[in-house]
């Protein structure tokens, strides 16, 4: 029992029982005293251990003597006390301290009003044995539980789990026993805050106070409903009645650990479990746009909750950014205005949560089960579903959506992160655990994200206008991490060329699906930590500007250092080993004159005297890794040289469209029909787009067959992407 809780039950004895105050001794003049006979010896001591031992003879005795007082004093209700008349004595008999002992009185009084719906300031004769008998109560179960959580460790947090619960069920049965059924009583109503702040400056650290004062309001209202800042008898009965399922979810869901399961899918299986609680913890009388708690209050408790973070790691958090994702998320992934949060919509959440869960379960469990030949290197065609008795708690419904998804990343994604690195731009297949299940947690959030943005409503299917819509809704999150473009107007189109055209699953239609933007924002991600790391790297020896927190670096010395940095100083070579190959054997300055492109498309202004700041870094070896992305696709024969017979039909077949509306951007009234493999070739080997001269030429002679390198699968992007920029810098 901590040093409050002792405190709050040594007050009630200080305040209830006359014995050891010396008040006998003393003429009443405004109350009449009666003077009794001891009838048992209490022990006020015994009240410092209330969690620590059975202390039922001593609450028997402060009973009586409880009984004996109310008997013995003469006040304004015959029927029972009021707190002004004990805390009239207690003013003038008590010595020392009394305004601890009052406040105390406020606790108890409220409680009784509250828990068996008496009057306020009041405790009426025949709720006395009642609320022993919630002591006596508290005390047998109380003691047990600390007990177990005394003895818990890894070894048997899980045996002991069982007998937590059953102790919590008995213990708000017994309580119920008690409280319910006195809905005849006079129902007052009592302000939550000020009852929560009565009993948190007994029971918790003052620095946690405002936490609790936060989070109070939110559960309440959302496990029994009403008013945030009022609390009734029939609202406290119900909170009651889903205290030990609450505290279940709490136990299973944050208490227990990874290292309290001998196998990890146990967790996994019992976090799963906890969060399917939770929509049946939610008051069932709600309407679905009935408002649950808004986007201030969860920011006021966001706040709390970083501060003490922030105290236990030493250093500094702001709420700025949670602010910027909710605002931005909350519309499109659960509906509504981001203000407020109703019935409907935190079912939603909890969904979203059960989801993200399952997916961890079954993905886990799964590969476990078939890790050994998921592991070689070689393409995997899929696996045979499992009984459904290998996931309880999943739906035969659940289970084939997972094990399909499961499939399609078997069969269709290439490159894998390894598990605390980056991920792999390599022929090699380097499938592990986490990296399967970070694929299916963005595919999944990729589903829920583009499903309002999508054209069609059997799969996603984004368009470069839709995607100018979904990027300008997320402008926020973007500026957050400085990939927002100074030119918005052909942001959509170049992720759409990036997405749908230079990623190992791009299919080249102009239309983004949930696979091509799982990869682009799984690349981008990489692309923010490699950009992370050189930026380290580059401040050792390049000149960053003003402010060392938003560095600008000189086109030049990053040109200079960033393939040392790159390969000898980060070792990066593990991650893109065909990039290596291609500057060892093209020679710096091939490879120069390939970095030198990749600027160009890569930038929002290619201009050699403006500094590289972070997005242009970003931008830049994104483009890098896209390029690599698409180059290891199509090079079948592991070469590290795309062949004419890996150029046509292979890559024409998914930038043909691209290349037919990159033509009709230069010149509308031009027909293409039939030319669309000349423009494609010739623009793959001269980096160039023809004129129709050139394309007649081209299209009626020979050299149709050549070796593509890296700078010949960038000029396609780089005219793509060219065009729209000249487009854009030359309007008035």
């Amino acid at each position: 029992m901590n040093k409050t809780t002792s405190k709050i039950f040594a007050l009630i004895v200080s305040i209830l029982f006359i014995q050891g105050c010396d008040f006998a001794d003393k003429p009443a003049k405004d109350l009449e005293l009666y003077r009794f006979q001891q009838q048992c010896h209490l022990d006020t001591e015994a009240f410092s251990h209330f969690l620590e031992r059975d202390i039922t003879g001593d609450i028997n005795c402060l009973e009586i003597n409880f009984n004996q007082f109310m008997a013995g004093v003469t006040t304004g209700d015959s029927h029972g006390i009021r707190q002004n008349d004990l805390v009239q004595f207690v003013r003038k008999y008590f010595d020392g301290d009394t305004q601890s002992i009052i406040e105390s009185l406020d606790i108890l009084f409220s409680l009784n009003t509250l828990l068996l719906n008496d009057y306020e300031c009041r405790i009426r004769s025949q709720n006395i044995k009642p609320i022993f008998d919630v002591l006596r109560i508290f005390n047998h179960y109380l003691v047990k539980i600390k007990k177990i959580y005394e003895e818990i460790d890894d070894s048997n947090a899980l045996y002991y789990r069982s007998i937590i619960e059953q102790l919590l069920n008995q213990f708000t049965a017994s309580i119920l026993h008690i409280i319910q059924g006195r809905e005849e009583g006079p129902n007052i109503v009592l302000n939550t805050n000020n009852i929560l702040k009565q009993i948190l400056d007994h029971f918790l650290k003052k620095s946690n106070n405002e936490l609790v004062l936060k989070i109070a309001p939110i559960v309440k209202v959302a496990l029994s409903g009403g008013d945030p800042d009022h609390i009734s008898y029939a609202e406290s009965l119900l909170l009651i009645k889903k205290a030990a399922k609450l505290l279940m979810v709490y136990v299973d869901g944050f208490y227990l650990q990874k290292e309290h399961f001998k196998n990890i899918n146990g967790f996994y299986q019992t976090q799963l479990q906890a969060a399917n609680q939770l929509p049946g913890l939610l008051n069932q009388n709600f309407r679905v746009d009935d408002v649950l708690f808004t986007h201030q209050q969860i920011m006021d408790l966001a706040s709390e909750v970083i501060d003490v973070l922030a105290e236990e790691k030493n250093k500094k958090m702001t709420t700025s950014f949670l602010d910027k994702i909710l605002k931005t998320i909350k519309p499109i992934a659960v509906g509504g205005e981001y203000e407020k949060y109703t019935y409907k919509e935190v079912l939603c959440l909890f969904k979203h949560l059960s989801d993200v869960l399952e997916i961890r379960f079954f993905n886990s469990l799964t590969w476990d089960y078939y890790e050994k030949s998921l592991i070689v290197n070689a393409p995997s065609y899929g696996v045979t579903p499992l009984p459904p008795s290998h996931y309880p708690g999943l739906s035969r419904e659940k289970l084939y959506s997972l094990h399909k998804v499961f499939n399609i990343i078997l069969k269709q994604y290439r490159f894998f992160k390894k598990e605390n690195g980056l991920q792999y731009y390599t022929h090699e297949y380097k499938r592990n655990k986490a990296s399967i299940m970070e694929v299916a947690y963005y595919r999944w959030a990729m589903g829920i994200v583009g499903k309002p943005y999508s054209e069609s409503n059997q799969a996603i299917q984004i368009s470069m206008k839709s995607l100018e819509r979904l990027l300008w809704d997320f402008r926020p999150l973007l500026e957050e991490f400085n990939l927002w473009s100074v030119y918005p107007e052909t942001f959509a189109r170049n992720t759409i060329l990036l997405g749908d055209l230079f990623q190992f699953q791009s299919d080249g239609n102009l239309l983004l699906n949930v696979d091509e933007a799982s990869e682009y924002f799984i690349l981008v991600v990489n692309a923010v930590t490699v950009k992370d790391e050189v930026t380290k790297e580059l401040l050792k020896i390049c000149d960053f500007g003003a402010d060392i927190d938003n560095p600008e670096f000189h086109v030049t010395c990053f040109r200079k250092n960033l393939t040392t940095i790159l390969f000898k100083k980060l070792g990066y070579q593990e991650y893109m080993p065909k990039l290596y190959d291609y500057l060892v054997n093209a020679g710096s300055e091939v490879f120069q004159n390939y970095l030198h492109k990749v600027e160009y498309f890569a930038r929002d202004i290619p201009d050699e005297n403006i500094p590289l700041g972070s997005r242009d870094l970003t931008l830049i070896l994104g483009a890098l890794l896209n390029i690599e992305s698409t180059f290891i696709r199509f090079d079948t024969d592991k070469n590290n040289i795309i062949n004419p017979a890996e150029l046509c039909p292979p890559a024409f077949s998914v930038y043909k469209k691209a290349i037919i509306d990159l033509v009709h951007q230069r010149d509308p009234e031009i027909d293409v029909s039939g030319f669309e493999k000349s423009i494609f070739l010739y623009l793959v080997k001269k980096m160039e787009i023809p004129t129709k001269y050139q394309l007649a030429i081209y299209h009626l002679s020979g050299g149709k067959k050549f070796n593509s390198h890296r700078a010949n699968i960038g000029a396609i992007l780089y005219n793509l992407i060219k065009m729209n920029k000249e487009k854009l810098l030359n309007q008035p």
